[in-house]
């Protein structure tokens, strides 16, 4: 099987598995579990359809399903849990040092929705992801490096520390790594690869405590289920499938007015098409929105790198990395106008050039 063939058999084999935990019916659970054992290829499992083996198992057993592969997803089970409860030792010990030193922390991604699973071990996490203020980022990263955290991008960090104000504006994070147990972070100064600095700003203005980490702040419900989906659509849900559930464990709690001021943030960052898109595989998993949404394709988040063509081919190559460039901008700096495109196009391609120079 070629990489393409492979990585569609996973998403279908994620879907089936979102399926059966999510659905209610017992026949159609139990015919999904039985066609998921005949058509997997274990060892070509991707890690997007790893992560839900733990709600997987616990929905098997609820089944009386015996599964053909039971014995690798204890071992995945086992794996998970070991993994994530080490992640939030490491969490809380940065909680601590950070806020001990007078830095605010917002916890996003997972880390808010983990409190209405029924465990921790449910709703894996492959990294921890964490959002500071953009003037706090070089302290904060000080402290964590004190505390053993080293960057596994040093060619970045580098340009970052030469030109602050571009990699700021061009990158949401930055990712770090304990050495003791090799547990990943993402040091955020934005909410997203997707997100401009408007939207951080209003996630920040309407943050509140954590019950469950002290010292900490989650993200407003509203802004945490509009944040949720426009990361999923813009990472195509590859590798990321947990966010169909996360929705689903927040459900009983979002009413018709979260619903309407989640997706009205969306469109105030011109990303409509992105929500309802979300909204639409919500939907077809039985996850009822109020939206009957009509965009069925994920909207375009940037142009495939095969797109680009040859790079013999100057002209048609010198075009679609502009247009490329352009899509960017457009979806981190939605808000800009006129004058301010051209320079934030300038100031884009002084920070390929600031890579380039490495």
């Amino acid at each position: 099987m070629n990489k393409d063939t492979i990585e569609r058999l996973n998403q279908h084999l994620a879907f089936l598995m979102l399926e059966v935990i999510l659905g209610q019916d017992l026949d159609s659970n139990l015919n999904k579990a039985r066609q998921w054992d005949k058509e997997v290829i274990i060892d070509d499992i991707d890690y997007g359809v790893m992560k839900l083996v733990p709600l997987y198992l616990q929905k098997l057993k609820e089944l009386g399903h015996f599964s053909l592969h039971e014995k690798r997803f204890k071992v995945l089970h086992k794996y998970w849990w070991l993994k994530t409860l080490k992640n939030l030792d490491r969490l809380k010990e940065v909680i601590l040092a950070l806020s001990s030193k007078g830095k605010e922390v917002m916890l996003i991604k997972g880390i808010p929705v983990l409190s209405y699973y029924e465990g921790p071990v449910y709703r894996p996490m492959a990294d921890l992801d964490i959002l500071v203020k953009k003037e706090e980022v070089f302290n904060c990263l000080s402290i964590l490096e004190e505390m053993g955290w080293k960057c596994t991008d040093s060619f970045f960090l580098t340009n970052l520390q030469k030109a602050p104000s571009l990699c700021l504006d061009f990158k949401h994070s930055i990712e770090l790594e304990h050495p003791e147990e090799r547990t990943k972070m993402d040091l955020h100064w934005k909410v997203g690869n997707y997100a401009s600095w408007e939207l951080t700003h209003h996630v920040w203005s309407r943050a509140q405590p954590s019950d469950e980490f002290q010292s900490a702040k989650i993200p407003e419900l509203s802004d945490l289920l509009c944040m949720g989906i426009l990361h999923s659509v813009d990472s195509e849900s590859k590798h990321h499938y947990n966010w169909i559930v996360d929705i689903a464990k927040l459900y009983p709690h979002l009413t018709g007015e979260i619903w309407e001021a989640s997706r009205n943030l969306a469109i105030s960052e011109q990303k409509q098409n992105w929500f309802d898109y979300g909204c639409f595989l919500l939907n077809r998993f039985g996850i009822n929105t109020p939206f009957e949404s009509k965009v069925t394709e994920p909207p375009i988040s940037r142009l495939k790198k095969k797109e680009f063509g040859s790079k013999f081919n100057i002209p048609r190559y010198f075009w679609k990395k502009t247009e490329n460039n352009l899509i960017i901008l457009s979806i981190n700096f939605p808000h800009d106008q006129g004058f301010q495109k051209i320079h934030r196009l300038i100031r884009r391609l002084a920070y390929f050039k600031l890579n380039r120079a490495g």
